[in-house]
Protein backbone atom coordinates (compact mmCIF):
# COMPACT_ATOMS: atom_id res chain seq x y z
CA UNK A 1 0.00 0.00 0.00
CA UNK A 2 0.77 3.50 -0.75
CA UNK A 3 2.44 5.52 2.38
CA UNK A 4 2.31 9.60 2.24
CA UNK A 5 5.44 10.23 3.10
CA UNK A 6 6.10 12.91 5.92
CA UNK A 7 9.61 14.84 6.19
CA UNK A 8 10.95 16.52 9.72
CA UNK A 9 12.21 19.27 9.84
CA UNK A 10 15.70 17.11 10.69
CA UNK A 11 15.61 15.08 7.59
CA UNK A 12 14.92 18.16 5.62
CA UNK A 13 18.03 20.22 6.95
CA UNK A 14 20.06 16.96 6.77
CA UNK A 15 19.48 16.91 3.38
CA UNK A 16 20.02 20.40 2.51
CA UNK A 17 23.48 20.22 4.22
CA UNK A 18 24.64 16.75 2.56
CA UNK A 19 23.72 18.00 -0.61
CA UNK A 20 25.74 21.29 0.03
CA UNK A 21 28.62 19.17 1.24
CA UNK A 22 28.43 16.43 -2.09
CA UNK A 23 28.02 19.26 -4.67
CA UNK A 24 29.51 22.80 -3.12
CA UNK A 25 28.69 25.55 -5.10
CA UNK A 26 27.04 24.00 -8.11
CA UNK A 27 23.22 24.27 -7.88
CA UNK A 28 22.72 21.64 -10.47
CA UNK A 29 24.89 18.94 -8.63
CA UNK A 30 22.85 19.56 -5.45
CA UNK A 31 19.77 19.40 -6.82
CA UNK A 32 20.50 16.13 -8.50
CA UNK A 33 21.96 14.97 -5.05
CA UNK A 34 18.40 15.82 -3.59
CA UNK A 35 16.65 14.49 -6.49
CA UNK A 36 18.45 10.89 -6.14
CA UNK A 37 17.55 11.01 -2.80
CA UNK A 38 13.51 11.86 -3.21
CA UNK A 39 13.86 9.13 -6.38
CA UNK A 40 14.69 6.12 -3.63
CA UNK A 41 12.21 7.33 -1.38
CA UNK A 42 9.78 7.36 -4.19
CA UNK A 43 10.19 3.99 -4.58
CA UNK A 44 10.29 2.96 -1.07
CA UNK A 45 6.66 4.53 -0.44
CA UNK A 46 4.94 1.55 -1.72
CA UNK A 47 6.71 -1.12 0.12
CA UNK A 48 8.41 0.69 2.84
CA UNK A 49 8.83 -2.30 5.16
CA UNK A 50 10.82 -4.59 3.22
CA UNK A 51 14.27 -1.84 4.09
CA UNK A 52 16.20 -2.95 7.08
CA UNK A 53 14.83 -2.88 10.28
CA UNK A 54 17.73 -1.17 12.57
CA UNK A 55 19.31 -3.23 14.42
CA UNK A 56 18.67 -3.01 18.29
CA UNK A 57 15.80 -0.69 18.21
CA UNK A 58 13.13 -2.91 20.31
CA UNK A 59 10.81 -0.83 18.02
CA UNK A 60 10.41 -2.82 14.13
CA UNK A 61 8.59 0.26 12.62
CA UNK A 62 12.15 1.97 12.95
CA UNK A 63 14.00 1.16 9.91
CA UNK A 64 17.01 2.63 7.93
CA UNK A 65 17.40 3.11 4.25
CA UNK A 66 21.09 2.61 2.85
CA UNK A 67 21.60 4.83 -0.31
CA UNK A 68 25.40 5.92 -1.71
CA UNK A 69 26.86 7.10 1.39
CA UNK A 70 24.50 7.96 2.86
CA UNK A 71 21.62 6.14 4.96
CA UNK A 72 18.11 7.52 5.96
CA UNK A 73 16.26 6.71 8.76
CA UNK A 74 12.45 6.35 9.05
CA UNK A 75 9.59 5.25 10.82
CA UNK A 76 6.70 3.15 9.25
CA UNK A 77 3.36 4.35 10.81
CA UNK A 78 0.03 1.59 10.14
CA UNK A 79 -2.81 4.01 11.48
CA UNK A 80 -2.58 6.45 9.02
CA UNK A 81 -0.55 4.78 6.97
CA UNK A 82 2.69 6.62 6.76
CA UNK A 83 6.53 6.81 6.89
CA UNK A 84 8.15 9.66 8.51
CA UNK A 85 11.32 10.32 7.37
CA UNK A 86 13.80 11.10 10.58
CA UNK A 87 17.03 11.55 9.73
CA UNK A 88 19.69 11.15 6.81
CA UNK A 89 23.02 11.12 7.73
CA UNK A 90 26.48 10.19 5.79
CA UNK A 91 27.42 6.20 6.89
CA UNK A 92 30.57 7.04 8.45
CA UNK A 93 28.15 9.16 10.97
CA UNK A 94 25.13 6.62 11.02
CA UNK A 95 27.90 3.74 11.64
CA UNK A 96 28.91 5.36 14.90
CA UNK A 97 25.57 6.26 16.15
CA UNK A 98 24.67 2.42 15.67
CA UNK A 99 28.02 1.71 17.34
CA UNK A 100 27.09 3.86 20.30
CA UNK A 101 23.24 2.65 20.94
CA UNK A 102 24.47 -1.15 20.64
CA UNK A 103 27.27 -0.36 23.68
CA UNK A 104 26.07 -1.51 26.93
CA UNK A 105 25.40 1.83 28.99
Amino acid sequence: MEQTVIWSEQALADLTRLAQEAAGDDPAAREKYANDILHQLDILAPWPKVWTFLRHQPDPSFCVLRHGRSRIFFQVCEAPPRMEILAICPTREAEAAEAESASPQ
